[in-house]
This record gives C-alpha cells, structure tokens and sequence, in this order.
C-alpha cells in the first residue's frame, strides 16, 4: 500500500488552490490547522468526480461542495481538526468569504491499493 500527501494553503479571503488527489482512494484523512489566525472562517470544500483541472467527459465544470461545516477562528485549537472520508474524493480545497490574517494549511492523505 503506498501513501499520497497534498498540501495547500489559503492566506486570504477566496479559495485556496485545488488538491488533485486519486479519486479512486477509498479513503482520505484531512487535517486542518491555522497559525496566526485573529478572525475568520473557513469550510473544506470536496470534488467527487474530477481531479482538478480536468473536465467532465462531456465538457462539464468543476463542482464543489461544503464537506465540513465552517471552522470558525473560536473553533481552532492547537492540534487543528482531523477529518476521515470514507467515499472517493478527486479534489479538495478550502473556501472562506472572511479569513482576515494568518495562514490555514490543509493537508491530505490517501491510502493506495497497489
């Protein structure tokens, strides 16, 4: 069984750049954490279908959706948040419409058959 790791990171309100991981992973371990934060929030946002960058077989766009509720900034704790999905995921990004100041990391890691 080999290990797959991504790493991204989100530094201002927006979207972080898009992990493309193995959508035929049947698990995933996100962890979350934030340094510097003084306010904000933020959500991990899952694609399901496409890694990243790639369309749909018939031309179709990316599609996200809330795989967490927000993290608020009250909500952090020093050892971050630990999340396992248990269904394929092909892209993971974070998503925020207030992150104000510091820097939230997201991290992922897939369990391959080989």
């Amino acid at each position: 069984m080999a290990a797959y790791t991504a790493v991204t990171l989100l530094s201002s309100a927006g979207t972080s750049p898009p992990l493309s991981l193995d959508p035929t992973a049947k698990t995933t371990t996100i962890s979350l954490q934030a340094t510097g934060l003084s306010s904000g929030d933020v959500t991990i946002q899952a694609n399901l279908f496409f890694p990243p960058g790639q369309l749909g077989g018939t031309g179709q766009a990316q599609s996200w959706v809330a795989l967490s509720s927000h993290f608020s900034s009250s909500s952090f704790t020093a050892d971050g948040a630990f999340l396992s999905v248990l269904v394929p995921i092909a892209g993971l990004r974070l998503s925020s419409t207030s992150w104000s100041a510091g820097t939230a990391t997201l991290q992922a890691l897939q369990a391959i058959q080989s």
